[in-house]
């Protein structure tokens, strides 16, 4: 009987657990790989550049909608992540304490996107997603926003001591 419960650990152990990791990893790529695909670059997301620099290095949402409710919940989202910030019009009323750019929705063109609710740029300035108002996009906007930021690894103690 321990002769056969040995075997049968080991061929778990040599063909189950691999086979059941790389399906999962497999599910895992396949999901980041037609996210990335829905957000290929659309078009260089134009304006003035002075606004061009404060979107530089940065996953950039801009609101162009009056839904407070989603932009909370977006903003407490990913408020601590460096490189990503939230762009909302001067008269859009909302309250935060980083990782807002304000900024007059009429002197950077958003006229041509006023069919939007919001608009998803990237750290190198391209728009990759347009929110068209009156579409449910919550949990896409998420997946997406999310996509896009770079992975940011964190230092260790040590490695900062020893720099």
């Amino acid at each position: 009987m321990k002769k056969y419960i040995g075997k049968i650990a080991v061929f778990a152990m040599i063909v189950i657990f691999p086979f059941v990791s790389w399906y999962y990893l497999s599910g895992g790529y396949e999901y980041r790989k037609s996210a990335i695909k829905a957000l290929e670059s659309k078009e260089v997301f134009s304006t003035d550049t002075s606004t061009i620099r404060l979107l530089k290095d940065h996953v950039t949402l801009i609101v162009n909608s009056d839904k407070k409710e989603v932009v909370k919940l977006i903003f407490n989202q990913f408020k601590n992540a460096p490189t990503f910030q939230l762009a909302i019009d001067s008269t859009f009323n909302f309250q935060a304490d980083k990782a807002l750019l304000i900024w007059n929705s009429s002197k950077i063109g958003m006229q041509k996107y006023a069919d939007c609710d919001f608009l998803l740029i990237d750290a190198d300035g391209m728009l990759r997603k347009k929110y068209l108002k009156g579409t449910e996009y919550n949990s896409e906007l998420v997946k997406h926003i999310v996509t896009l930021l770079p992975m940011v690894a964190k230092r260790s103690s040590q490695d900062q001591i020893t720099k």
